[in-house]
């Protein structure tokens, strides 16, 4: 009898990635230190959870664009900035109703092009005039 696991846990992507594919999968935050110019990583995790709330089971196939959206958006923002855009998208996401989104920029109407536009749209905000709420 082969062990069936309901969860699958590593601290990296290049096993999470394709685990994510058949069972589901949280990756383990490495324990290091952030900077002063990276947030923490639970802010990283929070920005995981925030998709996830959105894209709902879709997450695990767009992990690596996420994590690159993070890295180039967020990871290189001060921790206030990061805090306030991760505040914004958490309320838009839970007090949106499905169905309700704006539609996205383009031919392209998918849940994660709107997703994404609309997380442009805030980090733009944001970088602008940061801090906001």
């Amino acid at each position: 009898m082969a062990f069936q696991p309901h969860i699958f846990f590593d601290d990296q992507d290049s096993y999470c990635s394709p685990a994510s594919e058949v069972v589901p999968t949280a990756q383990v935050p490495f324990p290091l230190a952030p900077t002063a110019s990276q947030p923490p990583t639970d802010s990283r995790n929070r920005f995981h959870l925030i998709c996830k709330m959105y894209l709902k089971r879709g997450v695990g196939q767009h992990q690596l664009q996420l994590e690159q959206w993070y890295s180039s958006n967020l990871g290189v923002r001060d921790a206030a900035t990061t805090t306030s855009f991760l505040n914004e998208l958490e309320e838009s996401v839970v007090n949106t109703p499905v169905g309700k989104e704006r539609p996205a920029k383009g031919d392209n109407n998918e849940k994660l092009d709107k997703f994404f536009s609309f997380m442009n749209a805030l980090i733009e905000k944001h970088t602008l005039s940061p801090h906001a709420e």
